[in-house]
């Protein structure tokens, strides 16, 4: 059971390192082909558009799997055919309907949006609605399925025939398109291409529809998921369009603010995102297995993967965090150029241990029914976040961005723990480890940040990025083992059987 769950995540997190990776190259060009402001912009649509997305692509595929991984244990092909086909129908209904909406109202996004530009950019993201959630349900199906090979490469699939129209697109294929907007629009195209593609896919497979007979039952275990989700999404676009106007009311540019916000949001994030795609991969993995523990009345091995998880995620964003520390202005500076997107890094880097690890408990959370319980705890960390960006902005400008998150999930985390404390299975050994984790994080952080300013004389930056990232994660694999975090014995039993 352990040697197959590692070998799904080996399969998964590769494939999904190598998307991310390709991902992050572009977005690097993209960084530097458009600069700062424009990228500023380009974020800002995509954020509103993200929110208008949850309308009906988020928590219903979360259902979709979720019931998937349930009628497969329970061996019930009827109810899971049915299930899909429920699924795409209110989907894509509330897609093809909240378009129509869009472009029927187009006056009312003015008053949206603080920068005309950011209009044109969100009517070109637009249609991709209706194709999102088509892909969206589907992908789901085969991650319910256990077939994490195809899950992975769906994604891939969609990231290189996204570059590869973007490409086209910058190219002066269109050459009125200003490039801003032959990116969205490449997006668009690229959505629907990877949508049609995995439709072709799933028949191929054997898939079929089945009469949508479960509709109501769809509506209402997506309810608490889409309404958080929903609510996650409209904060964070609330802060995309009020975070510039309030740095300029306090004394930023309009070009100056448009920067720092993508500077934050387009380049420092996404570096910021890189240990949480690692705990994402593992919950690809995890939650179905959870479903069926659960279906199946397996309490005790429920209780273990949930708590495993989470202290695999712990280990992940505290390895993440002592880089970003060590040598984020050397990363930075080789990455994009801009020294000042270092220091964002450096200083920001801490978000990260709560952000994923809540993210990863809600997941599992979610998975196992208790949706209204993560609703309560998302909307409270939400409140927390508003109040936190508008009273910070004038203090710490753009770092209110990172901080607020880091609110929002904090204290979401807290709530969530305390809540599903008897399904985590943590002892006070769990907790005196992760104290002592992230405390030796900390000065392991210190450590490298002075070894690397020493290195920066010898040896040119990338050489010492390397080389800081081979010592400090030996290092810090080190301390894994020294707090039995890492269990030697199931190491050598997965790498006996491995070899």
């Amino acid at each position: 059971m352990i040697n197959k769950i590692i070998k799904s995540l080996f399969t998964v997190t590769l494939i999904s390192t190598i998307t991310r990776l390709i991902s992050f190259c572009f977005n690097v060009y993209l960084s530097r082909r458009l600069g700062a402001e424009l990228l500023g912009l380009y974020q800002i649509a995509a954020s509103v558009f993200m929110f208008f997305a949850c309308f009906c692509a988020s928590g219903i595929p979360i259902s979709v799997s979720r019931k998937t991984a349930e009628y497969k244990a329970l061996k019930n092909v009827a109810k899971q055919r049915q299930y899909l086909t429920s699924s795409l129908v209110l989907s894509v209904g509330l897609a093809s309907i909240l378009t129509l909406l869009i472009f029927c109202n187009q006056k009312y996004l003015f008053t949206i949006f603080s920068d005309d530009r950011c209009v044109k950019l969100f009517l070109c993201f637009t249609p991709a609605l209706i194709s999102s959630s088509v892909y969206c349900i589907i992908r789901s199906s085969f991650w319910g399925e256990k077939k994490f090979l195809i899950y992975s490469l769906t994604e891939f699939f969609e990231e290189i025939t996204k570059i590869v129209m973007s490409f086209c697109f910058l190219s002066g294929v269109i050459s009125y398109l200003s490039d801003e907007i032959a990116i969205s629009l490449a997006f668009t195209i690229a959505d629907y291409l990877t949508s049609f593609a995995l439709i072709i896919f799933y028949f191929v497979k054997g898939g079929k529809l089945a009469s949508p007979k479960q509709m109501l039952s769809v509506a209402k275990i997506s309810f608490p998921i889409t309404s958080i989700r929903l609510y996650s999404s409209f904060i964070h676009s609330f802060t995309a369009i009020i975070l510039p106007l309030m740095l300029v009311k306090f004394g930023m540019s309009t070009m100056s603010a448009t920067s720092a916000y993508g500077r934050m949001s387009g380049m420092v994030m996404p570096l910021l995102n890189a240990p949480c795609s690692i705990c994402s991969a593992l919950a690809i993995v995890i939650i179905p297995e959870l479903v069926t523990a659960k279906a199946l009345n397996q309490g005790e091995k429920l209780n273990a993967s949930i708590h495993k998880s989470l202290m695999f995620c712990v280990s992940i964003c505290c390895l993440f965090i002592v880089l970003f520390v060590s040598y984020g202005k050397e990363l930075s500076a080789i990455l994009y150029q801009d020294l000042i997107v270092g220091k964002y890094l450096m200083l920001s880097s801490i978000i990260v241990l709560p952000i994923c690890i809540d993210q990863i408990l809600v997941a599992i959370m979610n998975s196992l029914g208790y949706e209204y319980k993560t609703f309560l705890s998302n909307f409270i960390g939400g409140l927390f976040m508003l109040v936190s960006i508008v009273f910070s902005a004038k203090f710490i400008g753009i770092y209110a961005l990172p901080f607020s998150m880091m609110i929002f999930h904090s204290v979401s985390l807290v709530i969530n723990l305390l809540r599903f404390n008897k399904q985590l299975n943590l002892k006070n050994t769990s907790f005196k480890n992760v104290i002592i984790l992230v405390l030796s994080s900390g000065v392991l952080a210190y450590i490298g940040n002075t070894v690397t300013k020493i290195l920066n004389n010898f040896i040119p930056a990338f050489w010492s990025i390397v080389l800081q990232t081979f010592l400090l994660s030996s290092v810090f694999c080190a301390v894994l083992f020294m707090l039995n975090i890492v269990n030697k014995d199931v190491l050598k039993k997965f790498l006996t059987k491995t070899n």
